[in-house]
């Protein structure tokens, strides 16, 4: 009898200490999960609607006519700084995307980032400068114009990050030293200037851009295991028409 209260004791201690250590497991996977969801809105979602804007520009640009509808919708040729801040809002999320969320190593990521920031740095002609051509460091600095940081009143130990209206991008634009970066003045002249996808002259680049942007989305939806958006993408011919 004394035995088997022995066993008794030690199986309850035994039940208690794993029922003990798999309700703290269901609680820490329970907070971990919350903290990603939190993540996942501070950083990841923005940068997947920056990735997905710019690329169906571009994509609509090359392939839908774009330039001709935009010409017609925007007649002061506005659309030029609206094309123009979404590439600098894309490099804005670009360069957090790095430092904050589960993606600061991930080698796919860095990899397709690296391709995308590599074709804007790439300049494709000997002497004059080409249109959407930004140096690495012009990247960070036309991110940074678009994409600021502030204190979150809601989650203080994460760093929240802004994006600023494009009015308030097109105010900054007018001011004298945004006059003086060529290769803002460039992709602006070359957007308002073009009559079709082809007058731009920088069809390859955007035709490389625009494919590393679906790769990227496509394969951190597919790690998030959610899309914020409905339609397939498709990826533009690199035939210029």
């Amino acid at each position: 009898m004394k035995n088997f209260d022995i066993v008794t004791s030690v199986l309850s201690f035994v039940f208690t200490t794993a029922w003990g250590i798999w309700t703290w497991r269901q609680q820490y996977n329970r907070e971990q999960q919350q903290k990603r969801d939190k993540i996942a809105a501070l950083y990841i979602n923005p940068f997947l609607v920056a990735c997905d804007q710019l690329q169906s520009r571009i994509y609509n640009i090359l392939e839908r006519q774009g330039i001709e509808y935009l010409r017609e919708r925007y007649p002061d040729g506005q659309y030029a700084e609206e094309t123009l801040y979404l590439i600098a809002h894309f490099f804005g999320w670009e360069h957090y995307i790095f430092r904050y969320g589960p993606y600061t190593r991930d080698p796919n990521v860095i990899a397709c980032t690296n391709r995308i920031r590599s074709a804007f740095a790439r300049d494709m002609r000997d002497t004059t400068l080409d249109p959407f051509c930004f140096r690495r460091q012009e990247q960070i600095d036309l991110g940074k114009l678009v994409v600021r940081k502030r204190l979150s009143d809601v989650e203080l130990e994460n760093i929240a990050l802004e994006s600023i209206s494009l009015y308030d991008f097109i105010e900054i634009l007018n001011q004298p030293f945004c006059k003086d970066i060529l290769s803002v003045q460039t992709t602006l002249k070359a957007l308002r200037d073009a009559r079709t996808s082809s007058d731009l002259g920088s069809h390859q680049r955007l035709v490389e851009i625009q494919e590393n942007l679906v790769n990227l989305l496509n394969y951190l939806e597919k790690k998030e295991g959610f899309s914020l958006f409905e339609k397939d993408r498709k990826i533009a011919t690199s035939i210029v028409k």
